[in-house]
């Protein structure tokens, strides 16, 4: 399971051209994965994947979304989830 989501992490489309978590941490917030702070991960985290959380659309400028917007994604997502156990 670590592998897997390994690889998914490293090739993951989190923007437009934007592949994998270190390249979306470089992209979005100007640092390496390993520097981002719990919040910076957790906007990363909602982008996986923006279709899946019924936004429909990447966040060019992700790093200024609010901390309520971020809540709300994270909400959603969550529901959808409980929703539609794997």
């Amino acid at each position: 399971k670590r592998r897997l989501l390994t690889l998914y992490l490293n090739h993951v489309e989190l923007g437009e051209g934007v592949f994998g978590a270190e390249a979306a941490a470089r992209h979005y917030f100007r640092q390496g994965a390993s520097q981002l702070s719990p919040a910076q991960s957790a906007r990363l985290a909602v982008m996986l994947p923006a279709d899946f959380l019924g936004v429909g659309q990447w966040y060019e400028d992700f790093s200024q979304t609010t901390d309520d917007e971020v809540r709300d994604l994270l909400e959603r997502a969550r529901e959808r989830l409980q929703a539609n156990p794997a």
